[in-house]
């Protein structure tokens, strides 16, 4: 299964870790303080600014490896796969503190789009944590992952059954709208959930257009 479908950005996940780690590390090595605490932090900070040059500059995962980058980066080198190994491990961070907060009863947005001969369904989650509006990521994956699946409704409405419930605990039935583009496949799938559609109004004008 696509890593990316793990992953949600968090940015306030990825930022407690690193202002946990410059608070508790002040530039010590381990043999000064008898702890690894340290030496963990920075690994994790440097981790963190990895993640966060990558992903905010949509660069490739090899860009940590070119000899240009480890050049003018002032940042610890990193492995192409040792920063993967990072990269899943904080998506299951992220989701697990996802799962903890996510409420009882929310929204979904759809979204998705073609590439070549596969396609792609992003999915984020609407809900209230102490009364702000949250709207994280949820999945992002190709929809068509296994033999036997297609991209009807039928093939949208199994695969957030499986992801809510395998990744986050929730059943389907738990969702109370949906918002997505007034397309065909997004009517008939809040029709078998047996829920409103909110279609996007900047499409309903293109259409009428």
């Amino acid at each position: 299964m696509c890593w990316t479908r793990r992953m949600s950005p968090y940015p306030a996940t990825f930022g407690a870790a690193a202002g946990v780690c410059a608070s508790t590390s002040h530039g010590r090595v381990p043999a000064e303080t008898g702890t690894l605490v340290p030496w963990t932090c920075r690994r994790s900070l440097n981790l963190f600014g990895w993640l966060r040059w990558t992903v905010i500059c949509n660069l490739p995962l090899h860009f940590c490896e070119t000899p240009e980058t480890r050049r003018y980066s002032n940042l610890d080198p990193i492995g192409e796969e040792q920063f993967l190994e990072g990269i899943a491990y904080v998506g299951q961070h992220v989701k697990t503190i996802m799962r903890s907060e996510l409420t009882d009863h929310f929204g979904l947005k759809l979204d998705g789009w073609s590439h070549n001969s596969e396609h792609y369904l992003a999915v984020f989650v609407c809900y209230e944590l102490g009364g702000q509006p949250r709207c994280p990521l949820l999945a992002m994956a190709p929809l068509v992952q296994a033999p036997g699946q297609d991209l009807s409704a039928q093939g949208h409405v199994d695969f957030l059954r499986d992801m809510l419930s395998q990744d986050y605990g929730k059943p389907l039935e738990n969702c109370l709208y949906l918002v997505g583009d007034n397309c065909t496949t997004n009517r008939r799938l809040a029709i078998l959930m047996g829920i409103p559609l909110v279609g996007c109004a900047s499409h309903r004008l293109n259409l009428a257009i």
